[in-house]
């Protein structure tokens, strides 16, 4: 089986009084850029000779937008994953995107509120998720499939992919693979389901606009 773990478009962020770009919220849309990344990875994949016979993602409004793009209207199944969404206040919703750069986007070691979601349980439902589509892929005989969800849990959900344990810190599972808005990676499965090779980055130019400084993209991108 292969598999493409999809970070959704550049999305709609708002400022504060002092036009500090804050982090966005749950219902944060697909800006004009968001879409042009969606569609130029859509067009790199079809130059490829992709061919997809199912798409799992995200919940929010940006994981929705972005999988219309790269399904172009194509009668495509598409499956909605609770397990795949962005966990809040986790990302830091009302503070300052410095603020989140200055901790390297770890609010799991340096918490924004009281009540957030722990390393653990991220790492525990992306594995639970990515346990759920693999066996629902390979139960509809799914040979490829696009996975569209958020920077976090996709980063969490390749760690599994990796990996039986969970990792120690934040930074840690960073190691594995943090993918950049409108970035691929593209893995292939043996019949058992574990990984066979490295697996292939997939960056368009219009992804390279949104790089993040502070997070860790440490493969080659072709």
């Amino acid at each position: 089986m292969k598999i493409f773990l999809i970070r959704h478009g550049e999305q709609q962020y708002p400022y504060n009084a002092q036009g500090k770009k804050m982090v966005s919220g749950t219902d944060a849309p697909l800006v004009e850029l968001g879409r042009r990344q969606m569609q130029e990875l859509r067009k790199k994949l079809d130059e490829e000779g992709q061919v997809f016979d199912a798409f799992y993602r995200s919940p929010l409004l940006r994981a929705e937008q972005s999988t219309k793009e790269l399904t172009d209207g194509q009668s495509i199944p598409i499956h909605v994953v609770d397990g795949l969404t962005e966990g809040f206040p986790n990302s830091g919703e009302g503070r300052t995107y410095d603020e989140l750069e200055e901790i390297g986007g770890d609010v799991y070691a340096h918490p924004f509120s009281e009540n957030q979601e722990s390393l653990a349980h991220l790492v525990d439902r992306s594995r639970a998720a990515i346990e759920f589509i693999l066996s629902d892929a390979q139960e509809h005989g799914y040979e490829s499939i696009g996975i569209v969800g958020h920077g976090d849990p996709l980063c969490a959900l390749d760690w599994c992919l990796k990996h039986s344990r969970n990792p120690s810190l934040y930074a840690e599972m960073q190691t594995s693979f943090y993918p950049q808005k409108g970035q691929a990676v593209e893995y292939i499965l043996n019949s058992s389901l574990e990984l066979e090779g490295e697996g292939r980055v997939i960056t368009t130019e219009a992804a390279k606009q949104t790089i993040e400084g502070f997070r860790n993209p440490n493969k080659e991108v072709q």
